[in-house]
């Protein structure tokens, strides 16, 4: 027929492993806790002028980074995720938070590198800081490797 109803255990879509999978609910909306979070970084560093959100997008698709067609550039939102989840991230990255937010004296302009098309040093990207648990910013002249996102 037209509808699928499975009562219990598991059903993978896609995948055979249960850390990638998804748990469907009500009215069809995905609900899960493991989708949405860190799967690695690119092996290259790119300043803040990566080429925009879509580029930055196919750089975390290949085989080196998350080899998955559905992978992405992290939002600050995904790595709290994955940071309640216990997952490990890699520092020195950089990652979208799509916000506008002025950071440090003199003024910056955090802007995701003014949607990841900027290598300005005047103004700044949301980065993941080695040396905390939390984002941070950074000028987007620097070459840091994609945070990377299923």
């Amino acid at each position: 027929g037209v509808n699928a109803v499975f009562s219990s255990g598991s059903v993978f879509i896609n995948t055979s492993s249960q850390a990638n999978s998804a748990t469907l609910t009500i009215n069809g909306r995905i609900s899960s806790s493991t989708l949405g979070v860190y799967c690695g970084t690119t092996s290259a560093t790119y300043t803040g002028n990566i080429g925009g959100y879509a580029t930055a997008k196919s750089l975390c698709e290949v085989a080196s980074a998350c080899n998955n067609v559905n992978a992405h550039m992290c939002s600050a939102h995904e790595l709290t995720i994955s940071r309640q989840l216990g997952i490990s991230i890699s520092g020195n990255t950089w990652f979208s938070s799509h916000a506008y937010w002025v950071g440090a004296d003199p003024v910056i302009f955090v802007t995701d590198c003014e949607g990841w098309t900027s290598n300005s040093a005047s103004i700044g990207g949301s980065f993941n800081n080695p040396s905390s648990t939390y984002g941070s910013w950074n000028y987007c002249s620097n070459s840091y490797r994609i945070a990377c996102c299923l």
